[in-house]
């Protein structure tokens, strides 16, 4: 006897934020002016599959995976403008800024059950294994227009990964007269590897690290 299932889901949705204000600075008169817009566009995919066997009375397997797929990104200009009392501008600068996220998360667990009588004794053991992998990069640019200055750029990489082992076993045994014997033992491994780049260039200066 066996038993099976199967599941997707997608998920796309583009998020914005906008802003248009002006602040007056009552210390120089002046007034500051922001213009902005943030776009966060995103798609989820996820499937997940299971089986259960039972290859006889006393005897069952079970084996699920899970996959989770998301790619989640961001694009965002900002503007300044300071403008003084006579309607001039006196300063403006701006930003823009994109971050591309793609994340990948797996699942595997086996999972199996002996009965050992009819009293209700048993013997279980579960196997699980996970990875998770993450991956940003990122770009900046700022803009000095007035005073002028050269354009800043900004790039860089973050990359994570995870594995996580872990395996379970329990053993409840029902004697006579009530007496019920539960024990189990749990172990988990977990490993990760984390780097991160990134550089700076002014103008046409020569690209560095950036020491943040």
């Amino acid at each position: 006897k066996a038993s099976s299932y199967l599941s997707y889901q997608y998920t796309d949705r583009n998020n914005f934020e906008e802003i248009n204000s002006t602040r007056l600075l009552q210390s120089t008169s002046s007034a500051l002016s922001q213009k902005s817009r943030t776009t966060y566009p995103a798609k989820n995919h996820y499937i997940s599959f299971g089986t259960d066997v039972a290859l006889n009375k006393k005897f069952n397997i079970a084996y699920d995976f899970k996959l989770s797929i998301n790619n989640n990104n961001s694009a965002a200009r900002n503007d300044i403008d300071i403008i003084n009392s006579a309607n001039s501008v006196t300063g403006s600068n701006a930003s823009a800024i994109s971050n591309q996220n793609t994340s990948v998360y797996t699942g595997n667990t086996v999972f199996a059950k002996y009965k050992i009588d009819s009293a209700g004794s048993e013997w279980t053991m579960q196997l699980d294994y996970n990875r998770y992998n993450y991956n940003n990069n990122q770009s900046y640019n700022n803009y000095y227009y007035q005073p002028q200055s050269p354009t800043l750029f900004g790039n860089g990489k973050n990359k994570n990964t995870k594995n996580i082992f872990a395996a379970q076993t329990d053993l409840t045994y029902k004697f006579k007269y009530g007496i019920t014997i539960e024990t189990g033992f749990k172990t988990t491994i977990s490993g990760s590897n984390n780097s991160a780049n990134y550089f700076l260039q002014q103008g046409t200066s020569e690209t560095k690290a950036d020491s943040f």
